[in-house]
């Protein structure tokens, strides 16, 4: 009978292959393993003062009876998990914290958290714990490497964490395109956003949305509240909360926060220029020529004085109207709440307005190769419209100045890379 059994030929000569293969799995799994960061313990101690675990309100019994202990967990991160067979129940309490009811005579814990190595914690490595007893409170502090890119994604998003803040960063790909009072502009424009000029842009990033309070917050250590009281402590807060955009910060601050995160993070972010700034709003090379970012309908794309209170304003167009704003409650929203543009950024109209790079000059109708504006000046530009401004600021070629000192309720800033 002849022989049908193929053969794969000389079996030695699948040996270098299979070593190469191996080589390359194995170079992957080290290049993972150094992508994903570290978390550590800073301390893990008993709380004598604290009677959490034993108060009624908040003490917990297992299937047997027994009562539990509560771990207190602190750390710089949203999505954490915790697992571990002693662990009956986990709740986060607040901003980087959260608490874990845990079986008496536990004494493992393994964290987990996006972007970032699984960390075991043996109770029995601290003198004061070892084990975990009824009705006790115990502090475990767990550290955040201070920053570092987590990923860089297929869609040309890089992802960054500052001690736990995150955010991303957009791809725009460079190219050229007509700045200033185009035609769907219509009437709305004003004087200075003329005359339009072709601008040519090479590659760079922008920010999805605008520095949200809780990176602020994480990288300057002074809230919203904070820096409304360097403004005018008589004045409201229009939102407040970790994913709300910052506001009441000056130009001169955000250099200062842009120099704070750039040593943190090692990478070297930046004010976007006017320039980048409007090209991105207008959705760069994939742009289908809105008014505002990303539709003819700023009800869609942006948060401005007819949206952002209780109910929507009608006849709201002129400062004469700010009565209506202030009782209907209007103020700053969270950010990526609203539809995105065609690069897939939120909020570059409306929300709140956004200090660029430059310094504020009228414009010139000669072509421009990534125009950084005049070398000196007396004001810097802002762009956006804010959450308490009428339709017509709100456009993507609106633009205004202010000094670099000056810090109001609608201004915040976006970052460019």
């Amino acid at each position: 009978m002849k022989n049908t059994h193929r053969t794969l030929g000389n079996p030695s000569a699948a040996i270098p292959f299979v070593k190469a293969v191996s080589l390359l799995v194995g170079m992957l799994l080290c290049c993972l393993t150094t992508q994903a960061q570290k978390l550590t313990v800073e301390s893990l101690e008993y709380v004598p003062n604290d009677a959490t675990a034993a108060s009624y309100e908040t003490q917990m019994q297992d299937v047997n009876g027994n009562f539990a202990g509560v771990v207190k967990v602190y750390i710089a991160l949203d999505g954490v998990q915790f697992e571990g067979g002693g662990v009956l129940k986990q709740e986060k309490r607040g901003m980087g914290e959260y608490w874990l009811w845990m079986a008496q005579g536990s004494n493992r814990l393994k964290v987990r958290a996006p972007g970032f190595l699984p960390l075991e914690v043996n109770f029995r490595m601290y003198d004061e714990v070892k084990i975990v007893k009824p009705k006790l409170t115990y502090k475990l502090v767990i550290t955040v490497p201070v920053a570092g890119a987590v990923q860089q994604r297929d869609d040309g998003i890089e992802e960054f964490y500052v001690r736990g803040a995150k955010f991303r960063m957009v791809h725009v790909a460079g190219g050229r395109f007509e700045m200033g009072a185009t035609m769907e502009q219509g009437n709305d424009a004003y004087e200075r956003e003329y005359p339009t000029h072709w601008v040519t842009l090479s590659d760079y990033q922008i920010g999805e949305t605008e520095v949200t309070q809780e990176l602020w917050e994480t990288v300057m250590g002074t809230s919203v509240r904070q820096q409304r009281e360097k403004a005018n402590s008589s004045w409201s807060l229009y939102g407040e909360g970790g994913s709300y955009p910052m506001y009441y910060i000056s130009w001169d601050e955000c250099q200062e926060f842009i120099k704070k995160l750039n040593a943190l993070t090692g990478r070297s972010f930046r004010l976007p220029t006017e320039a980048e700034w409007e090209y991105a709003a207008r959705g760069g090379k994939e742009s289908t020529g809105y008014t505002y970012c990303g539709s003819n309908t700023l009800d869609d794309v942006g948060w401005y004085w007819k949206n952002s209170g209780d109910k929507f304003l009608n006849g709201v167009d002129s400062d004469q109207d700010w009565d209506k704003v202030e009782t209907n409650h209007c103020q700053t929203h969270p950010v990526g709440t609203m539809y995105a543009n065609e690069l897939g950024l939120y909020d570059m109209s409306g929300n709140v307005c956004e200090w660029c790079s430059d310094w504020y000059s009228n414009y010139s109708e000669s072509p421009q190769t990534n125009p950084k504006g005049p070398s000196t000046g007396s004001n810097r530009v802002y762009r956006g419209g804010g959450w308490n401004h009428n339709a017509r600021f709100c456009r993507v070629s609106f633009r205004s100045q202010a000094s670099s000192g000056y810090r109001s309720y609608y201004l915040g800033l976006r970052l460019a890379l």
